[in-house]
């Protein structure tokens, strides 16, 4: 009897060793099953409007201006203008001595007052028949002649006379009060500020999106708060080999903060889509071909979706594709999964994305 207890007791404790191993067994391979499943996150495709955009950056630059040079040699003795002054076409900028010049009108004036009186009385005396008809061409020679005198001396004073060629504003003023200047030399530079333009070196591929009229957002990245609407107003007609570009000319809306020379950035919207597919950009490891796939969980389920990329935004996409709204796309893990497997996931919102 007592045998027979020993070898119960024995005998449970096999089968109670044996039955703790098997549990243990089958927690261990539960935790394997999990740890099979890699974990990503997803992200929900929704819909949305989106806008097709070019950007572009350039120098402004300006379509009319005009060098003042001196027109005749001498001292500076006025300057009525400085940088930055506006000036309208006509107006004295600056002078030079004059004297010589101002004697010589008075000595022409002069002349020419003698030259009428002498011409009036040879006139009538040949009128009257007392003086031959050489006489009378000569004095009418000689009147011509004042005439001529007069009118030079005029041109030669107003050459003193620095005055601007066009209207606009001064840009630079490259002589100083006390100057001897040439005649040719470089005393100002005018720029007509209604013509400032943006000139764009765009790619011959985009330039189908491009159309005169077109209007283009502009704005300086050092004045966060200079934002202009220009105008595409001038397209070349032909492609510069060496680039691949073709020079497009933005116009630029007068604005007393741009400068010649600002540095600008100016986008143009080509299309414009509603309701399309948008898909976060962290679905894809890069973005730089058209044709691409995503992977979607369905049912805790990868499949992998090939679509094309029809607009990039800064956070988003806009794909077409086999994809509905509300489907979830991976944005995080992608690497340790594939096309049919199961997976852990856990979803993130369209804000966190960002």
């Amino acid at each position: 009897m007592r045998q027979v207890l020993i070898l119960s007791s024995q005998l449970l404790l096999v089968l109670s060793i044996y039955s703790c191993q098997k549990d243990a067994k089958g927690r261990v391979d539960n935790d394997e099953n999990k740890e099979d499943k890699p974990f990503v996150e997803v992200s929900k495709v929704v819909k949305g409007d989106m806008e097709r955009t070019l950007k572009y950056s350039s120098a402004v630059s300006f379509e009319k201006g005009a060098q003042v040079l001196a027109r005749a040699s001498g001292e500076v003795v006025k300057l009525y203008v400085e940088e930055g002054d506006k000036v309208q076409k006509g107006e004295i900028m600056a002078r030079l001595d004059d004297d010589a010049e101002q004697a010589a009108l008075e000595d022409a004036e002069l002349e020419l007052e003698k030259q009428k009186k002498e011409f009036d009385i040879t006139k009538r005396l040949f009128e009257a028949g007392l003086v031959s008809e050489k006489e009378y061409n000569d004095a009418n020679y000689l009147l011509d002649k004042a005439h001529v005198r007069v009118k030079r001396a005029r041109e030669s004073l107003e050459n003193r006379l620095i005055v601007a060629p066009i209207s606009g504003v001064v840009a630079e003023r490259e002589v100083r009060l006390g100057d001897t200047v040439s005649m040719g030399q470089k005393l100002f530079s005018v720029i007509d500020y209604n013509s400032l333009i943006l000139p764009l070196s765009v790619p011959e591929k985009e330039i189908k999106f491009l159309k005169e009229g077109q209007i283009v957002m502009l704005q300086s990245p050092n004045y966060e708060s200079l934002k202009l609407r220009g105008e595409v107003y001038k397209i070349a007609p032909i492609v510069d080999r060496s680039t691949g570009t073709v020079e497009v000319k933005v116009k630029i809306p007068p604005d007393d903060r741009i400068r010649p020379g600002m540095f600008m950035e100016a986008e143009v919207i080509v299309e414009q889509i509603k309701d399309g597919l948008l898909v976060p950009k962290k679905a894809f490891s890069s973005v730089g071909d058209i044709k691409q796939s995503l992977f979607v969980v369905r049912k805790g389920i990868v499949k992998e979706i090939p679509v094309q990329i029809v607009i990039q935004g800064e956070q988003f996409v806009l794909v077409e594709g086999d994809l509905n709204e509300g489907d979830l796309v991976v944005i995080s893990g992608a690497g340790a999964i594939r096309d049919g497997i199961e997976v852990e996931y856990t979803e993130v919102s369209l804000d966190e994305t960002d």
